[in-house]
């Protein structure tokens, strides 16, 4: 091993290849970002220690870091990126990693000297190993399509590591890192700096064995001089590590974490135009606060609006009748002491998926209600609508099929949740947004569907939550009428894009909902409380 690296060392020259990471990042014998924005130049100003000038001028700019000029004479050991999707983040984490290794120092002047075997690590760690690789794969295809950049390479790269020339001669080695073994990896060696690719769906030292912050604990004390912590990525989740570090740090003078908020038209205005943004926010608006504005997501955002909800409502009748022709599906969430027994029929007509009706059985105080019973008037219910399949969840299964079958049902159990939960029920939402969905007229439904949050999971996607009301409702219809809407999403969402509102506009709407709303207080609508009250008291989570 000895004699391999003292071989890399004599033939290799102490020369710098790049005199500024803007250099490295923007040049075409770089990492060719040749066409930067100003806040992307901006990073690469605090980068380099240089001044930003006529930059700090840039409205994107002075918005990235909370209205707070940040010093550029300061050397930043942490920085966090917090930017929307497609804006060059993997190009920047990967010119850093390449520029740690230039930068690193192992010095007896810098207090350090390493011994011929001793080999600096540039670790690139990310959730996931195939996330971390497309850093990496930037790493090697820019460098080895770089003259200037490919003389830097001492060795035939590794599928997962790269040995770099630092300007000394040493080598320094570029290493992508399992996340499951961050913490050992980590405290292996000297450490040129680390890149933490999707840093924000990293979590914290209380959620697990795989986390951010048992990472930065295990490299702080193994950094050589000029090392950083570089942490990029979307923002997710508001909670765990980066989060904490946008709260404590982001427009904070004295700021110990250089943090900059970048949204997605700030960093790449030349693929995020106005109509593209508009376009997005149309099509998913809570995912467009992460990726396009770089925003932490609500911590429990109401996933069905309530306008959005009323506008799907018709206004009669309650039930459809039966058409001859149509199919039909049925889907029940059954219960028979503490929640409704509710069944819901869809069918698909004139381009949309239409909710025929809902029916709901109570349990009286003391008499659970009996699933005999209940299944004998649901089967008079599907002797009128003839419904291809009845759909339940896996509550009683087994005896809830006997039933069926003895009745003529045709029966089927559906267990779905995580990722397929959330697929659907995101779903519906957008064919609503679409006008693809008509809602039957039952206030039931009305406050089943705007109960029903979303919450950025931990390690990315979406959770579907289920609260309990106040008045004891467990969201009873939202349920089956997703399982049931779910046989018709096989229809492709057109795109709906929206006008967007000025301030103003923003202002008087809500001006006028909240006048609205007193005035129908006033009046001793009693609804009106329910509608802006769900709870009460801090709501009970399924």
């Amino acid at each position: 091993m000895t004699t391999h690296y003292a071989n890399l060392i004599r033939q290799a020259h102490a020369t710098s290849a790049f005199g500024s990471f803007r250099e490295l990042l923007c040049s075409t014998d770089g990492f060719r970002l040749t066409t930067p924005s100003p806040l992307q130049l901006a990073i690469c100003a605090i980068i380099d220690g240089a001044p930003l000038g006529d930059l700090w001028d840039d409205p994107s700019v002075r918005s990235a870091f909370g209205g707070v000029k940040p010093m550029t004479r300061r050397r930043w050991e942490e920085i966090l990126i917090l930017s929307g999707i497609r804006t060059g983040k993997s190009l920047i984490a990967g010119a850093a990693a390449v520029w740690a290794t230039q930068k690193c120092g192992f010095t007896p002047a810098q207090g350090l000297t390493l011994g011929p075997g001793e080999v600096p690590r540039v670790s690139v760690l990310s959730v996931k190993r195939d996330l971390a690789d497309v850093v990496f794969n930037h790493i090697i295809g820019n460098m080895q399509a770089s003259p200037v950049l490919s003389s830097l390479i001492l060795e035939e790269p590794t599928s997962d590591g790269l040995l770099v020339k630092h300007p000394n001669g040493r080598p320094v080695e570029i290493k992508v890192v399992a996340g499951s073994r961050a913490g050992s990896s980590l405290v292996a060696r000297w450490s040129a700096g680390v890149v933490f690719d999707e840093a924000p769906r990293m979590q914290g030292e209380e959620d697990g064995v795989v986390n951010l912050d048992d990472a930065r604990k295990a490299v702080r004390f193994r950094l050589l001089s000029e090392a950083r912590l570089w942490y990029i990525g979307s923002p997710w989740a508001p909670s765990g590590p980066t989060y904490d570090m946008r709260e404590e740090n982001w427009g904070k003078p004295g700021a110990k974490v250089l943090v900059v908020k970048a949204p997605a038209p700030a960093m790449n205005p030349v693929y995020w135009t106005a109509s593209r943004v508009a376009e997005r926010r149309a099509e998913d608006p809570e995912l467009s606060r992460t990726e396009i504005d770089a925003e932490f997501a609500s911590p429990n955002a109401t996933l069905f609006q309530p306008e959005l909800v009323q506008r799907c409502v018709r206004q009669e009748p309650p039930q459809l009748p039966y058409e001859e022709g149509q199919t039909y599906v049925a889907a029940m969430d059954p219960a028979t002491r503490a929640n409704a027994w509710v069944l819901t029929l869809v069918t698909r007509a004139e381009g949309k998926i239409k909710q025929v009706g809902m029916w709901e059985w109570n349990p009286e105080p003391g008499q659970p209600l009996s699933p005999v019973e209940v299944m004998r008037q649901i089967a008079d219910i599907c002797a009128i609508y003839k419904p291809t399949v009845l759909k339940s969840d896996q509550w009683s299964a087994d005896s809830l099929a006997d039933i069926a079958q003895d009745l003529g049902i045709p029966f089927l159990q559906e267990d779905f949740h995580g990722t397929e939960l959330a697929r659907r029920y995101l779903g519906l939402a957008r064919r609503m947004e679409a006008g693809m969905v008509e809602l039957c007229p039952d206030p039931r439904v009305f406050r089943d569907l705007v109960a029903v949050r979303r919450k950025a999971a931990p390690g990315g996607g979406v959770k579907i939550l289920l609260p309990i009301t106040r008045d004891g409702r467990h969201t009873d219809s939202a349920p089956p009428l997703v399982m049931a809407a779910a046989e018709y999403m096989d229809d492709p969402v057109p795109l709906v894009v929206a006008a967007e509102k000025t301030e103003a506009d923003q202002l008087e709407e809500q001006e006028d909902a909240e006048a609205d709303w007193i005035a129908r207080l006033a009046s001793g609508d009693t609804e009106a409380a329910d509608e802006f009250d769900l709870w009460g008291a801090e709501p009970e989570w399924d």
